[in-house]
Formats: C-alpha cells, sequence, structure tokens
C-alpha cells in the first residue's frame, strides 16, 4: 500500500510539473503569434517587391505579356502599389492595347498616388483622351 501512495505522488509530482509547463507555453503562444504573423507581413512584402521587380526587368526587356503577368502577382499580394497599377496601366495602354484595363489600372494609380508624382499628369491626360474620345466626358 504505501509503495502505490509514493508511486501515485511521484505521478502527481510529474502531472503537476508537466502542467506547469503547458500554463507557461499557453502564455507563451500569442507573442509567438505575434512574431508569425510579423514575418508574415514581412514575407509577403518582400515577395510582392520580387513580383514588381521582376515586373520592370520583364518590361525593360520587352517582355510584356510576362512584366504584365508579374505586376498582377504583386497586386494580387498588395492590391495598394500604386506604381504596379502604373506600370500595368502603361503596358495595356501602350504595349498589350487593352485601353478598358489600362484606364482602370491608371484610375487606381490617381487614387493611390501622391499628387506631386510626375507619372500623375500622364496618367490623367490617358484617361481625359479617352473618355472624351468615348464620349464620356465633354471636350473642355
Amino acid at each position: 500500500m504505501e509503495a502505490k501512495i509514493e508511486e501515485q505522488r511521484t505521478n502527481y509530482a510529474e502531472a503537476f510539473e508537466k502542467n506547469k509547463a503547458l500554463e507557461q507555453e499557453i502564455r507563451e503562444l500569442p507573442a509567438k503569434f505575434v512574431e508569425v504573423s510579423r514575418q508574415n507581413k514581412v514575407l509577403l512584402k518582400q515577395t510582392a517587391g520580387m513580383h514588381y521587380n521582376m515586373g520592370v526587368f520583364y518590361t525593360k526587356h520587352k517582355d510584356y505579356d510576362r512584366a504584365a503577368n508579374e505586376f498582377v502577382k504583386a497586386l494580387e499580394i498588395n492590391s495598394d502599389d500604386a506604381y504596379a497599377h502604373f506600370n500595368l496601366g502603361y503596358i495595356y495602354a501602350e504595349y498589350l492595347i487593352n485601353r478598358h484595363k489600362a484606364m482602370d489600372h491608371f484610375r487606381h494609380f490617381l487614387r493611390l498616388a501622391k499628387g506631386d508624382d510626375p507619372d500623375v499628369n500622364w496618367a490623367r491626360k490617358y484617361l481625359l483622351t479617352w473618355e472624351t474620345y468615348d464620349g464620356k466626358r465633354p471636350v473642355q
């Protein structure tokens, strides 16, 4: 009987220590989740930047279909990237000749860009030209 009581005390002490260790882990979990979330945001930003840079690379090498695909991927990750919208609009306007997509991306760009950005004027002129042509805006 004494041996069983001692065995139960030992089991209880082991369970108590395991419980303390688990409680400590539970207290640390929120901080771990925060760190994983932070790392995930960093990786997403880097991945979006990588796709953007690949788009620039393909544009410089006149591979406009691949460039457009890379800018689309960058926007799938970060839809608020003004320059990905501008570059995609420019590719659609000048090389892939899809005016409606170009106009959509230039509108997004204008919503996101700073007013003193030199590309704002180019995008505005493009939109004004084609909206006037389509009859959506009267000639001023």
